[in-house]
């Protein structure tokens, strides 16, 4: 057997050896060690990196490099784009009202969370159904012109659903709303492409597709440079973060360039990876993971999420096991990294799971790396962590 088993991917992944590869210069060398925005010998290739950087996140996303805007990962960008943009529409009488899901990763629902107790903004919650998916009906009921920001995020972390984020999108910009997609738990599993979307911000993680941690991005439409949308004069997006930034920048400090250099990598391997191929290679894996579940617990196993693989991203599989508690099965399994506890009981409630099941959700999360002796080990490890505790209370009668 395997000493350990990794399917916490959708937590973190582990960074790529190619990407530290690209990164060593920077590190242990000293190259590229200058500050960027100095135009000396030592500033100029600190600069040239940061845009190759650039280059491949934007390639991976369809943007253009003006349009990128590097942060300490997806929660600060997450958190620049719903209070960057409340803020800017503060001197405003309208626009007083955020529209997000009930299913939001922490960053967005506790930003929400913070607007709507500082600054008494109205949040207007959109629900979902048993799959985990937005009713847009509710949503085309609740954006309107006093709407400054709709948030959604495309995949969910626990779930892996994915959201009809295209539909919700012209819904907003019918009413000439701004739109924010986390994408983070998408990236490196889907195509995500900004034009393709048509979405006005976009956040996420390097070190959710084998890149550093510590490095995100945030995407900033360049029709945004120029001002929000809605109301006249037209407000500039107010940054999170100030300092000495250029007043073209949207976020002040010295760049982390050896982590930027990590992200560009992360991003030109993702997008080599993430063809139709190896998505449905993987996708195959994590169906194999839930077939053999099913012939193994039946009934006593729930699929958590959309019941149509093709409604999840491809390495997400959600489940709880009928009688028993999400995170005292995985204290059991020792050798498993996975992912149970309040976070993926809150979204399962959401989702109308009864108290019992939402409590007993644990969410696997596929890598490039798992094998299918490795997802078969799982199930037969998860079988006999259930039917110990009934062995043990046998022994003790006898």
């Amino acid at each position: 057997m395997s000493s350990t088993i990794y399917l916490d991917h959708n937590a973190t992944t582990p960074l790529d050896p190619e990407v530290a590869l690209a990164m060593q210069p920077c590190l242990i060398d000293n190259c590229c060690f200058g500050n960027p925005t100095r135009a000396h010998w030592a500033g100029i290739p600190a600069k040239n990196a940061i845009q190759q950087a650039k280059l491949h996140v934007s390639h991976l996303i369809n943007a253009s490099t003006s349009e990128i805007v590097f942060t300490s990962g997806a929660s600060e960008s997450v958190n620049h784009a719903i209070k960057g943009v409340v803020f800017s529409y503060l001197p405003f009488s309208g626009k007083k009202e955020v529209v997000t899901s009930c299913i939001e990763h922490p960053s967005a629902s506790a930003s929400c969370q913070f607007l709507a107790n500082t600054l008494n903004i109205k949040i207007s919650e959109i629900p979902v159904d048993e799959f985990g998916i937005i009713d847009l009906e509710y949503a085309a009921d609740v954006i309107s012109e006093n709407t400054a920001l709709v948030n959604i995020i495309l995949a969910n972390h626990e779930t892996g659903s994915i959201q009809p984020v295209k539909e919700l999108i012209k819904i907003a910009h019918s009413h000439g709303v701004i739109v924010h997609v986390d994408a983070t738990c998408a990236m490196g599993k889907l195509t995500v492409d900004v034009k393709d979307l048509d979405c006005d911000l976009l956040s996420f993680s390097a070190h959710k597709f084998y890149g550093p941690k510590g490095i995100g991005v945030l995407f900033i439409r360049e029709s945004l440079h120029h001002g929000l949308p809605g109301v006249n004069p037209r407000p500039e997006l107010i940054p999170l973060i100030h300092g000495s930034a250029p007043s073209s920048a949207f976020r002040s400090g010295t760049p982390n360039l050896p982590f930027i250099i990590g992200m560009g990598k992360a991003c030109e391997i993702a997008h080599e990876w993430n063809s139709e191929i190896n998505r449905n290679l993987l996708a195959e894996k994590t169906q194999l993971f839930w077939n053999l579940m099913t012939e193994t617990f039946g009934d006593n196993v729930i699929l958590n999420g959309h019941s149509d693989p093709a409604r999840r991203v491809c390495n997400t599989l959600n489940v709880s096991f009928a009688g028993t508690e999400g995170e005292q099965l995985l204290a059991k399994l020792d050798q498993v990294a996975a992912s149970s506890g309040a976070k993926t009981e809150y979204i399962l409630n959401q989702l109308g799971k009864p108290a019992d099941i939402a409590r007993g959700g644990i969410r696997f999360s596929l890598g490039k790396s798992t094998t299918t002796d490795q997802i078969t080990e799982t199930v037969e490890l998860i079988e006999q962590a259930l039917t110990k505790p009934n062995r043990q209370k046998i022994n003790k009668l006898s």
